[in-house]
């Protein structure tokens, strides 16, 4: 049976993994309620976390297979360009284990590359699949960790795709702290806004803008 599209608010925030479930999502929830005190109660909340396993990692190590380690401001980084490189593409993000920039990482790194194209690969369908069931978005707010930035990158992907118009924002530690992956989902266009630090009050102000 065909997946039903999902009747949704049009402006969302959104967690996708992979990052541990084990807590509640509390800074999404700070800024829906700093949002709701100020008249914004339109704004939903979609956690697709919970549509998977609870893992952390998969994409990246902090080290690598003959134990040499790395900074670590975008981990999987030729793992997100493949993404950038494909944005404006039709079709879907291929991950393919023999390509030569993807068995080089996981080379280095020490991954199965095969293993590693079976999860994105899954990944990518499992977000293709949920964003695809929304009707209609205008704005959207994400939370990104080290961990789950190539996915958001991915997310922000499918978005773009299926409304070029929508409105894109990022948040979270990765984009705070690391500003090579600021710049680089700016520069990509998948991200219209990212917010360093604390988001409540720059948040409101991205979003009465865009209304």
């Amino acid at each position: 049976m065909p997946l039903r599209r999902m009747r949704s608010p049009r402006h969302l925030l959104c967690i996708v993994p992979p990052y541990s479930i084990k807590g509640p999502p509390l800074a999404a929830a700070a800024l829906l309620g700093f949002m709701r005190a100020h008249g914004h109660r339109e704004l939903g909340f979609l956690d697709l976390r919970l549509g998977t396993s609870d893992v952390y990692a998969p994409t990246y190590t902090t080290t690598g297979a003959a134990g040499e380690t790395y900074v670590m401001d975008v981990p999987d980084l030729p793992l997100v360009l493949r993404v950038l490189a494909r944005r404006r593409e039709a079709g879907p993000i291929a991950w393919d284990p023999e390509a030569p920039a993807i068995a080089a990482y996981c080379r280095e790194r020490g991954i199965d590359a095969a293993f590693l194209c079976r999860y994105l690969t899954g990944l990518t369908r499992y977000l293709e699949g949920a964003l695809g069931r929304l009707e209609e978005l205008s704005f959207i707010g994400f939370s990104v960790w080290a961990s789950n930035y190539l996915s958001t990158m991915i997310a922000c992907t499918i978005v773009r795709r299926r409304w070029p118009r929508a409105t894109i924002v990022l948040g979270g530690p990765q984009v705070t702290e690391g500003r090579g992956a600021a710049r680089l989902a700016l520069a990509s266009e998948l991200a219209d806004r990212v917010v360093r630090g604390e988001g409540e009050q720059a948040l409101l102000e991205i979003y009465e803008d865009h209304l």
